[in-house]
């Protein structure tokens, strides 16, 4: 199994923006080979920080994964919303944070 946390920081007048793109990325996501889940939650305490959850099968799930259309339509969507993004990704033999 693969996870990966993927947290935006989104400027507060864009929140909901970026969260109404990421309704069809959830949706076609959810949908994809390999995709165990695939959630979006946002910080109670600060509602522009939004965070992904995803349960991926394997390396090459994910790989394939970001290479979808609706990864890149959900980045042309959030474009200018984003201050800061971080992104990590854990299997059973490694840590990666970029």
């Amino acid at each position: 199994m693969i996870y990966v946390i993927a947290v935006l920081e989104t400027e507060p007048s864009e929140t909901a923006r970026v969260i109404a793109a990421a309704e069809p990325l959830i949706a076609a996501t959810q949908a994809e080979a390999g995709c165990v889940s695939y959630e979006l939650h946002a910080d109670v305490r600060k509602p522009s920080r939004l965070v992904f959850v995803e349960t991926w099968e394997s390396r090459d799930h994910l790989e394939a994964h970001f290479k979808t259309p609706h990864i890149a339509a959900f980045g042309a969507a959030i474009s200018g919303a984003v201050l800061k993004q971080r992104l990590e990704i854990i299997d059973a033999a490694d840590v990666e944070v970029s």
